[in-house]
C-alpha cells in the first residue's frame, strides 16, 4: 500500500524571486495499534501554531513574503496564488500548499470565485 499527498510549495530563490515547487508527501503503513485495520500515515512534523482564516470573496493582497513557514490547508472556496516568476495557480478545497518564501519579493494572494476562502494555516519550525 503506497500513496502520496500532493503538496505545492512556494519557495524563494536566492535572487529573491518566488516560484512553485510541486512535491509529494509519502504515506507509509501505519503500525499503532497493531490490531487496527491497515491505514497510511505521513512522517511526523511539529507544528508550532495553527489558525483558521476566512478571506472574503473580494480579498486581494499584493506582493508579500510568507510571515512564517506554514502549510495552508484549503477547507472551502478557492485561493489564487501568483509567484514572482509569473506562474499563477488556483487551490481548491482539499488542496495543500506549503508557504516557504519567507524572504524576497514573495507572492500575491487573492480569493478566486464568488465565495470566501476558508483555510487552516499550520506553522512549522
Amino acid at each position: 500500500m503506497s500513496q502520496r499527498v500532493r503538496c505545492t510549495k512556494v519557495v524563494a530563490d536566492p535572487d529573491g524571486s518566488s516560484r512553485f515547487d510541486d512535491t509529494e508527501v509519502p504515506l507509509l503503513a501505519g503500525t499503532i495499534p497493531e490490531s487496527a485495520p491497515a491505514y497510511l500515515v505521513s512522517e511526523e512534523f511539529t507544528p508550532s501554531r495553527m489558525v483558521f482564516t476566512s478571506f472574503p470573496a473580494d480579498f486581494a493582497m499584493e506582493w508579500h513574503p510568507a510571515p512564517r513557514r506554514q502549510y495552508i490547508l484549503v477547507l472551502s472556496g478557492s485561493l489564487d496564488v501568483s509567484t514572482s516568476d509569473g506562474d499563477q495557480r488556483v487551490f481548491l478545497a482539499g488542496d495543500v500548499l506549503f508557504m516557504a518564501d519567507t524572504t524576497g519579493r514573495g507572492h500575491c494572494t487573492k480569493t478566486a470565485g464568488d465565495e470566501p476562502c476558508v483555510f487552516a494555516s499550520v506553522a512549522v519550525e
